[in-house]
């Protein structure tokens, strides 16, 4: 029982949901009766569906209420009948309908296919989109210049990939599809609209949107076609700035410019041509051309409308127009036709340019040409080539000679009419101009007419540049000056006579002047004063040769010179010392004995001859110059200069003997020292050792003659010296001779060295007795003096003249013996010059005076005859007292010389002189190192860690001097004592920074007991400050 139940629970559930389904399929049936429009067809269906829904009511009505009437089951399977009856005649009324769908199928495919292959082959991108804006198709087009492939973005929305914004602003623009669903109808997008594509690329673009709708007119999507016109809007921006470009080219051209049609009528004109005219753009247009800017030829025939419509193709002339205002102005007019797109000439463009301007220069070069042409001014331009090639000369070049033509023709080249004297120098002058990048200059120069004629020029000139910043040309003016040069010659003479006579006049040696006739222009007070003849006699006769030669009647060389007649004075001036002067061009000098107020003198003629600017002869000039007394100075001059050189020479061969002299006087002092009074050898070794002392004075002489003796000066009485040594130079001079001594009490003091002072007075007085065998008398004198006053008595002496201005002290000696030859006095102060016998002089006594004298900064002087005696005066400068003046060096007593094992360093380049001083310090009991350079005593002296007490140096060594050697040790060892030692006081032993610095000095050549002594005083005594010690450069060479 449950089963049966649940089983009919069962069939009533399935009837009830087949009963719902029928239900439902009778609805959808009659839907399609609307859309498909086969109304029977479907109406039949749906009655065999109602039917087959009663048929599917009666079992369950059964199920529900028990059985059935008999009637009912017979209704039902009548229903049933009807049902299968309606069904079959309804499938066959709508088959067709399903045959119909099927062809409606494949059409619409074929339409697909077809709109499909067209959207993806035209050159418009396509998208189109549902009424949710979803995109459901973009051709390949549209998928390029998005970004979004079709798979992309089908199904996405169309804001997404098809992103627009406002060119201008930037601002999001609402995307195509939903406008036009909004506004429901076809819609194009703003201009300036820029696509957004994927990879950020912005592209303008022109689009247009329209709604897609069914049969009904409902809209069921959207499709959207758009371009790129990116081409179009370069294209567009060309075009726009072109028109731009044409209309500033026409506003703001030079020229004024106006367009004007076929009649007449001027639609358009620039902003130049309202200047020009002074009618306003708004006035002008619309105005008849004729009445605006009138000219002669407007509204005839010769208008340039009416000749353009006639078919000429440009015109251009100058006309002259009136403006607005009544002003007349010259234009150059240029016109054109003016076509339409056809082609056709639909009016003309007219350009005005004003040449008022162009009008006044033309008149203007005109009136200059006219002027040129009757001036003498000549233009000329012309090639920067070889020769001056001329491109352009103007027709007045006649007035020189010349054709302008054989000018232009290259016959002729500018540089061949220069004058040939003056062509260099134009030339030079140009190219001077040039390199100092002056483009315009001015020149005077001379050039050649065709008939050989001389004309001055004023040249201005201009130089031409090429592209490549070379000058290519020459430009410029040529103007005769000649009739100026002449004036201006003649005044400048004439003013040059004037100052040539004034200084003349004023100038002591005689001169004269003579014209080309051999006049005398000129005639000087020293002239006048020489021959005696005025200058009211001279002037304006020719020379007279007797008043220079005594009566005699020969040629003044001026007048030979005038005519440069060289046969002439190569025979009358054969014996003068005739010969061209190389300082003066055509000059000539000569010297000759005349006798001048009675005295014979020696003159020297100088004449050459005198040009104008032009190069002209105007004269010749001669001057007559006593140089009697030059001719005596340069003599003394030049024997200075021998004695100097001898003297430099003395001094380095005396140099050179001191370190001999070291080891022959010290070695034999030694020797001595070892030796027994009477010991073998000992009288020779004494003998070596007097030798010695004997050459010690010969090298002091020539020391003291060549002025490089160690001179020690102090302020010293002359008289004074020679009262002390009067005792001494009677004994000297013997009793056959009688000495005299005339001091001056009031004698000025003088400052000098006392030994050197007594060595010039014994060489002296040792020279005079020799000079008086016979006996005779001796005079010495001494005497205050001025510079004037020896010049006076004295005027030939030429170091009287250079010893300056001041006072000196007079020292001389004077003797009655046999006197000097005057043919040998000049050579009586070189050294080893002597005129006694062999044996009995030297040679060396008066150049030593002479060195002495020489280093004291005095000079002397000889007075001496045959016969007559001889007296040597002495000048030394008078001293000026100051308080140091008057100290005294006080005398050092000899301590004992035996060292204490003192550590001595000994710096010696000489290595004989070297290893005496070290010997003997350490025979003395001292201990020594040796160092012959500079490099090797700083090596010794670190090597000993300064464990030296003293420095025993050279001054001079081959690589510093020492005095840089103890400048360097003390400022590394402040109590370190030195002794320096040299030869003499020249530049190279630094003497005065010796002096000054108060240092330990030792002179060559020294003796044994010198050493010893001057090495244990520098022991004792303080050591020197290296502040003290300012050395000068020396030259390296050894002491």
């Amino acid at each position: 029982m449950s089963y049966t139940m649940e089983s009919g629970m069962n069939t009533i559930v399935i009837l009830s949901i087949s009963m719902l389904l029928q239900l439902m399929a009778i609805l959808l049936a009659i839907r399609l009766i609307r859309i498909t429009g086969r109304c029977a067809s479907w109406i039949l269906i749906v009655l065999a569906l109602i039917l087959m829904e009663v048929r599917r009511g009666l079992p369950l009505f059964q199920m529900l209420f028990g059985n059935i009437p008999h009637f009912l089951a017979t209704l039902t399977e009548l229903v049933s009948l009807a049902t299968s009856a309606l069904l079959v005649v309804g499938v066959g009324l709508i088959a067709p309908l399903f045959q119909a769908i099927k062809r409606s199928e494949e059409s619409l495919q074929e339409s697909r296919e077809w709109l499909s292959t067209t959207l993806t082959s035209i050159g418009d991108a396509v998208i189109t989109t549902d009424t949710e804006g979803l995109i459901t198709f973009m051709n390949p087009v549209a998928q390029s210049l998005t970004g979004w492939s079709q798979e992309e973005a089908e199904g996405v929305s169309l804001k997404k990939v098809f992103t627009i914004v406002d060119e201008r602003t930037g601002e999001p623009r609402e995307d195509p599809a939903s406008r036009v669903i909004r506004k429901n109808k076809v819609d194009s997008l703003d201009h300036d609209t820029l696509l957004i594509a994927k990879d950020g690329a912005r592209i303008p673009i022109d689009d247009s949107a329209a709604p897609i709708k069914n049969n009904q007119g409902e809209i069921i999507g959207t499709v959207l076609v758009f371009r790129d016109i990116s081409s179009r809007k370069r294209a567009e921006e060309e075009v726009r700035r072109a028109h731009e470009e044409l209309d500033q080219i026409f506003n703001t051209a030079a020229g004024g410019m106006r367009v004007i049609d076929r009649d007449f009528n001027i639609i358009q004109v620039n902003e130049t041509f309202s200047t020009i005219t002074g009618v306003s753009k708004e006035k002008a247009i619309g105005e008849k051309c004729y009445q605006v800017f009138h000219g002669p030829v407007c509204h005839t025939p010769q208008c340039c409308l009416t000749r353009i419509l006639s078919g000429e193709k440009r015109i251009e002339e100058d006309i002259e127009k009136v403006r607005n205002d009544g002003q007349k102005v010259f234009c150059l007019v240029v016109a054109t036709p003016f076509r339409g797109p056809d082609g056709q000439v639909i009016g003309i463009v007219e350009s005005f340019q004003n040449i008022d301007e162009r009008k006044r220069m033309e008149e203007l070069l005109r009136l200059a040409k006219m002027v040129i042409e009757n001036s003498p001014t000549v233009l000329f331009r012309w090639r920067a080539q070889k020769g001056w090639p001329v491109e352009f000369v103007t027709e007045n070049v006649s007035r020189l000679g010349y054709q302008p033509q054989e000018l232009l023709d290259g016959k002729i080249l500018y540089a061949s009419i220069v004058h040939p004297e003056d062509l260099d120098r134009v030339r030079q002058e140009i190219r001077e101009q040039s390199a100092l990048g002056n483009r315009h200059f001015q020149q005077e120069y001379r050039i050649v007419t065709k008939d050989g004629a001389v004309r001055w020029v004023d040249a201005r000139t201009l130089a031409e540049y090429g592209p490549d910043g070379q000058i290519c040309h020459y430009q410029g003016i040529i103007i005769d000056i000649t009739e100026r040069r002449q004036a201006e010659e003649a005044l400048k003479f004439k003013k040059e006579q004037e100052r040539l006579s004034a200084i003349l006049d004023g100038n002591p040696i005689p001169a004269f002047v003579i014209d080309p006739e051999h006049r005398v222009v000129l005639w000087n007070r020293a002239c006048e004063s020489l021959t005696g003849v005025s200058k009211e006699q001279a002037l304006g006769k020719p020379v007279d040769s007797a008043i220079f030669y005594q009566g005699q009647i020969r040629p003044v060389l001026a007048d030979l010179v005038l005519d440069m007649d060289s046969k002439a004075m190569s025979r009358l001036y054969a014996d003068k010392n005739l010969s061209p002067n190389t300082a003066i061009p055509e000059a000539f000098e000569a010297k000759d004995l005349l006798i001048i107020n009675g005295v014979a003198r020696n003159v020297y003629f100088l004449a050459a001859r005198l040009r104008d600017s032009s190069g002209k002869i105007i004269g010749a000039i001669e001057t007559i110059q006593d140089i009697t007394e030059w001719e005596q100075l340069q003599k003394q001059f030049l024997h200075a200069q021998k004695m100097e050189a001898i003297g430099r020479l003395a001094g380095g061969v005396a140099h050179d003997f001191n370190n001999l002299l070291v080891i022959i006087r010290g070695y034999s002092e030694f020797l001595l020292s070892r030796l027994q009074e009477g010991a073998p050898l000992y009288r020779e070794i004494d003998m070596i050792r007097k030798a010695g002392e004997r050459a010690v004075s010969l090298t002091r002489q020539l020391l003291a003659f060549s002025r490089k003796q160690i001179l020690q000066p102090k302020v010293l009485d002359l008289n004074a010296l020679i009262s002390d040594m009067e005792k001494m130079l009677h004994r000297l001079i013997g009793e056959d001779i009688a000495l005299e001594v005339i001091l001056d009490p009031n004698l000025e003091r003088i400052k000098a060295d006392p030994g050197q002072i007594e060595q010039v007075i014994m060489n002296l007085v040792v020279n005079a007795r020799d000079a008086m065998p016979e006996g005779g008398k001796l005079t010495i004198r001494t005497d205050n003096m001025t510079h004037k006053m020896i010049v006076d008595h004295e005027p030939g002496h030429a170091e009287a003249k250079e010893g300056g201005f001041g006072r000196f002290a007079c020292l001389s000696i004077s003797d009655t013996g046999v006197g000097i030859d005057q043919q040998i006095i000049d050579q009586i102060f070189e050294p080893f010059f002597t005129t006694k016998e062999p044996g009995k002089g030297t040679g060396l006594g008066l150049s030593t005076v002479y060195g002495i004298v020489k280093q004291h900064e005095g000079f002397l002087r000889v007075e001496s005859a045959p016969g007559q005696g001889s007296t040597f005066r002495i000048y030394l400068p008078a001293l000026t007292l100051t308080r140091s003046d008057n100290e005294t060096l006080t005398a050092v007593s000899l301590p004992k010389a035996q060292g204490k094992g003192e550590r001595v360093l000994v710096v010696e380049d000489d290595s004989q002189v070297r290893a005496f001083a070290s010997a003997m310090l350490r025979e003395n009991g001292y201990l020594t190192f040796e160092a012959a350079t500079v490099a090797e005593a700083i090596d010794i002296f670190e090597r000993e860690q300064e464990n030296i007490h003293l420095i025993f140096t050279d001054v001079t060594l081959p690589d510093k001097n020492g005095l840089e050697l103890v400048d360097y040790l003390l400022s590394r060892h402040s109590r370190l004592k030195v002794l320096l030692c040299s030869g003499y006081t020249d530049e190279r032993s630094q003497w005065p920074t010796i002096r000054e610095g108060k240092l330990r000095f030792l002179k060559k050549p020294y003796t044994l007991s010198d050493m010893l002594q001057a090495v244990n005083e520098a022991l004792q005594a303080d050591p020197p400050s290296c502040t003290h010690i300012h050395t000068t450069p020396s030259n390296n060479t050894a002491a």
